[in-house]
């Protein structure tokens, strides 16, 4: 094997004595002696070590590494992580704001459109038109019931969604 596959930056703790090494005698059996041992030198020598890690920030020992390699990093990256962290929920915040101010004005708006409405259907009793008012005021009156009500449907959903994304990501290793 030749220094290209070494991995230079093993840990003395990731090494493993060579009796420890899974090597099947069967695919080395065939090589000459001298191969032989130059390849059980260079696995000797050669460590692998798997670290696996999940979430944002690496693991406890990939940031003691980094701060022993260059004293500070690893603070930096734990505040770059926070300030990321701060950021992202002042988004969402904001967002969130941004949306209820867009509901209230809506249903302000939708307040006084259906109060106009109302308004013209008794303009319109007044004036004699009784069964065209009635029945003018009656499909508002559906029409409001059955927006509220498909709203309420709508919103639940989105809760119930939103509730089992939570708890996926909760129950996620």
């Amino acid at each position: 094997m030749s220094d290209e596959f070494k991995q230079s930056g093993s840990s003395p703790d990731a090494e493993r004595p060579i009796a420890q090494i899974p090597l099947s005698p069967e695919l080395i059996q065939d090589l000459p002696d001298e191969i032989r041992g130059k390849l059980i030198e260079e696995i000797a020598e050669y460590s692998v070590r798997l670290e696996l890690s999940s979430g944002p920030l690496p693991s406890g020992r990939q940031l003691a590494e980094l701060e022993q390699a260059v004293p500070g990093a690893g603070t930096i990256v734990v505040n770059n992580f926070q300030q990321q962290e701060n950021h992202r929920i002042r988004v969402e915040n904001r967002g969130q704001i941004a949306f209820i101010a867009r509901d209230v004005l809506a249903l302000c708006f939708a307040f006084v459109l259906a109060l106009a409405w109302l308004l013209i259907c008794r303009e319109a009793i007044l004036a004699g038109y009784s069964n065209q008012g009635i029945f003018a005021m009656g499909v508002e009156l559906a029409a409001i019931i059955g927006t509220l009500v498909y709203r309420d449907q709508t919103k639940r959903k989105e809760r119930r969604d939103q509730q089992k994304s939570q708890n996926r990501a909760r129950s996620e290793p």
